[in-house]
């Protein structure tokens, strides 16, 4: 009895043993597997310890080094394209440069008549594309005191700014009687004339249609070189006189008239009559050439 009780304890205290360690090895496994909580460790066969933070901060900072890299990547491929373009203008400019023409700068004096006039000499004069063009100090001292210059929509005016203009030729023609056109005649000084009207008798005139178009009319007068009377141009504006000029002899010098008044006249009147000392004589001998009509 002594004997069996005694076993039975024994093997009471080995089944408590195991139990125990049993019951160890399960609570160790379900902490390792179930109950590891951030700041906690756990020691790994090779005794190294790794902290759980430490993992999800390095995992975090490989996060941010990818997100980075495609960044950079696509920073990457941005400056590719900028580069490319930038290239591609580089050329454009190239090109536009080996294109424009050659520009050379000259120092320039000016004489006139003999007399050298002071000016500034410096780059003066510039040679361009095979042209030559001079300083706007040099070109004023060229054109007459008593012309102004004027630039106005594209075009440079020397004196008087006519903005529109046509030849009294190219207008409409309503009524003539004896002051035709020529296309070749020399005046009693030696000039010829390739557009002028010319009468055909002692009282000739022309009617023109100007449409209320112009304000102003100009053109030269001369005498024939065969010329041996006097003779008087009249000039209506609709019915109103608005030019009258001097008595016109062989001996007369060609002058030019301008900016006689039409007043936007409808219908423009240029009249030629024998002069006061020729009685029926020979007044068609005169020459009104180059007649313009301008605002």
């Amino acid at each position: 009895m002594n004997s069996t009780k005694e076993k039975i304890g024994k093997g009471t205290v080995i089944m408590s043993v195991f139990s125990g360690i049993g019951c160890t090895v399960l609570t160790l496994l379900y902490q390792y597997f179930f109950e590891l909580k951030p700041g906690k460790s756990d020691k790994l066969d090779d005794g190294k310890v790794i902290e759980i933070e430490i993992y999800e901060e390095l995992v975090a900072e490989n996060e941010e080094l990818k997100n980075e890299n495609d960044r950079l990547g696509q920073e990457k491929t941005e400056y590719l394209d900028l580069l490319t373009e930038a290239k591609k203008t580089i050329e454009e400019l190239q090109m536009q440069e080996d294109s424009d023409p050659a520009v050379h700068y000259s120092s320039l004096s000016l004489m006139v008549n003999g007399e050298d006039i002071p000016i500034n000499k410096s780059n003066a004069m510039i040679t361009c594309d095979g042209r030559d063009y001079i300083s706007q100090e040099i070109f004023e001292i060229i054109v007459p005191d008593d012309q102004t210059i004027t630039i106005k929509d594209g075009v440079l005016y020397i004196g008087k700014v006519i903005t529109e203009s046509s030849s009294l030729f190219d207008e409409v023609t309503v009524d003539c009687a004896g002051l035709w056109k020529t296309d070749s005649v020399n005046d009693s000084y030696g000039n010829h004339y390739t557009n002028a009207l010319c009468p055909q008798n002692y009282h000739t005139y022309i009617i023109v249609n100007l449409n209320r178009k112009f304000s102003f009319l100009k053109f030269k007068l001369a005498v024939q070189e065969e010329g041996n009377s006097d003779a008087i141009i009249t000039v209506k504006a609709d019915d109103t006189i608005v030019y009258t000029s001097p008595e016109l002899s062989i001996t007369t010098e060609p002058f030019e008239i301008e900016d006689i008044p039409l007043n936007h006249c409808s219908l423009l009147t240029i009249q030629v009559d024998s002069g006061p000392n020729n009685g029926m004589g020979m007044g068609f001998q005169c020459i009104i050439a180059d007649p313009v009509v301008y605002n």
